[in-house]
């Protein structure tokens, strides 16, 4: 099952693509359609675990990632958006204690969706403001769905499903694509230690 989701992954990079943007992000679309279509997969919501070293790598990491592909803007939106709906709920709603809401908000893979997944700068819109109202939406149908209809690894199926409209709000609001280019603040080793690190979780 592993092999064949890294298959569909791969493929799915060179082979669904318009206007040089692959349409799904890789892993994502490799995970749901093993997941789906198999049914001899599944996903763990605590595979990463939820510990402080955890927290803080993946947050570091994440930080350095996406600004320095200008993406943090939809990890925010997502995340935000997810964690206000959960307080809403946990905290204001049901009355429980901030532990639950604290351990829902700071799983390894909800952070690694938040960071590494959803910000995969060749599927996400290239205007800001439609980067922010899609991970937002994103965020609000994958609350529902995990809330409500107790789905494992709903932001992933949701980010799946989300992504054909790319294209569509690429052509309502203009904005340059992103390109991979060098940058005085980064020597050519630490081009080549991002670029890495991002392809290790999203491409």
């Amino acid at each position: 099952m592993a092999v064949l989701a890294a298959v569909i992954s791969i493929l799915s990079k060179y082979i669904i693509r318009i206007k040089g943007k692959h349409i799904f992000n890789p892993s994502a679309l490799g995970i749901t359609v093993v997941v789906l279509v198999t049914g001899s997969a599944w996903i763990s919501p605590g595979q990463w675990g939820s510990g402080v070293v955890i927290l803080f790598g993946v947050l570091s990491l994440g930080f350095i990632v996406t600004t320095r592909v200008q993406k943090l803007d939809v990890s925010l939106a997502f995340l935000g958006t997810f964690a206000a709906l959960l307080f809403a709920r946990q905290i204001i709603y049901l009355g429980w204690p901030m532990d639950h809401f604290i351990q829902s908000v700071s799983t390894g893979s909800l952070l690694l969706f938040s960071f590494f997944m959803i910000t995969d700068p060749r599927t996400t819109p290239n205007h800001s403001m439609a980067r922010i109202v899609w991970s937002a939406a994103i965020a609000a149908v994958a609350f529902y769905l995990s809330a409500f209809k107790f789905m494992n690894g709903a932001p992933i199926f949701i980010l799946v499903l989300a992504q054909p409209l790319v294209p569509v709000l690429d052509w309502l609001f203009k904005a340059r694509k992103f390109e991979w280019s060098s940058s005085k603040k980064y020597t050519p080793q630490e081009e080549r230690f991002l670029r890495t690190v991002y392809s290790r979780f999203v491409m």
